[in-house]
């Protein structure tokens, strides 16, 4: 089954990535203070019992719950700059080919780890997301110079928690909404009967609607879904998703679409 989301990547025939790639402290910062630095980020399945890995940051941007990765450098792909961060955060090493893009987020930090760190900094995170096997889970290391804690958890309990930050929840809806796409997919690519087919794309469309609901509120500056007008609208987008499908295909759709994307029925 071919990907049906691309973190498309060109290059003229021409470039070669410079041969300098790291600056000092103080030079970085003046480059902070001036750039809006990429990032490729992942969150890792387990592909056994539907949980991703989060892990606790004890580095600025933020000192918090999060998932591995880090910037790019000049003359990456954004695939083969995910490798790179996630064996020099996890000691781990996987093929650029196996990451499939997620979703992607604009993001303002009010601090970061260079002075002046009150100057914060702006990234642009390309997010990506990848299964492990047993034997990869075992092996991971994280690198406690950044984290300070790892667990596998259930996108559906990030979701629903309010201190975890906007961003890391809203990557969990969208793995959600990618698991969705991927057994559709998969029921096609299986040749599976067309009644079977429109039942995985009803519950697919639906829960995109909900998600698509919540994107189009205006730009997010707080960190959570904290306050009642956001909590408001996250239900009134599961209430409508759900009368959809319970119209369409019974209410057992409508209630999926509730547990998956974290929505108290």
């Amino acid at each position: 089954m071919g990907d049906f989301l691309i973190a498309a990547h060109y290059e003229t025939e021409n470039y070669a990535p410079p041969k300098i790639q790291f600056l000092e402290d103080a030079e970085y910062g003046r480059a902070l203070d001036t750039i809006v630095k990429a990032c490729a980020d992942v969150i890792f399945t387990d592909g056994e019992l539907g949980k991703v890995l989060i892990l606790k940051r004890n580095v600025q941007p933020l000192d918090d719950w999060w998932c591995v990765g880090g910037r790019m450098k000049a003359g990456e792909t954004p695939a083969e700059a995910a490798a790179r961060n996630v064996l020099r955060e996890l000691k781990i090493e996987i093929s650029p080919s196996r990451f499939k893009y997620l979703c992607h987020a604009s993001l303002l930090w009010q601090f970061r780890q260079q002075e002046p760190r009150g100057n914060g900094t702006a990234d642009v995170a390309l997010v990506f997301t990848a299964e492990l096997s047993p034997e990869e889970r075992q092996a991971i290391s994280f690198d406690t110079a950044e984290y300070e804690a790892a667990k596998w958890v259930d996108p559906a309990s990030v979701i629903q928690d309010d201190s975890y930050h906007t961003a890391l929840r809203r990557s969990m809806q969208h793995i959600v909404i990618r698991m969705r796409n991927e057994k559709l997919h998969a029921a096609i690519e299986a040749g599976a009967a067309d009644e079977e087919i429109a039942k995985l794309a009803r519950i697919a469309n639906q829960a995109q609607k909900v998600l698509i609901d919540i994107e189009r509120r205006p730009h997010v500056k707080v960190r959570s879904y904290s306050s009642s007008q956001e909590r408001e609208l996250l239900v009134k987008a599961g209430q409508a998703a759900q009368a959809a499908a319970k119209r369409e295909a019974g209410a057992g759709v409508g209630a999926w679409i509730y547990k998956s994307l974290g929505l108290a029925n």
